[in-house]
């Protein structure tokens, strides 16, 4: 798509430049919309990092200026606790919150 626009509007690295970079806007702004039935609904997206602990789970959640961590004994369990550890902090709506789990 970009190599189409800089052919039409020529090869300069300028062009390039703010073409990647409008590219680059465009992309985050679509990370961060869901769906929601049937609705585009914007969330937060945070990080959340889990790490065995002796028998638990250490997760590090973070995120725009969040950055806390909770335990949890089950792996499956992650999500719903880092979910709700924001919710409850940010006192925020779950359905604008959004986390990706990665495992350490």
């Amino acid at each position: 798509m970009i190599g189409r626009c800089v052919r039409r509007l020529g090869h300069g690295a300028l062009v390039r430049r703010v073409l990647g970079l409008l590219l680059r806007e465009v992309h985050a702004a679509a990370a961060r919309l869901v769906w929601v039935g049937r609705v585009v609904a914007e969330v937060n997206r945070y990080r959340a990092t889990a790490e065995l602990d002796g028998k638990s789970w250490l997760v590090h959640v973070e995120g725009d200026s969040f950055d806390r961590y909770t335990s949890v004994r089950h792996l499956r369990d992650v999500d719903v606790y880092a979910r709700d550890l924001v919710v409850s902090v940010l006192d925020t709506d779950p359905e604008q919150v959004a986390v990706d789990v990665k495992i350490a």
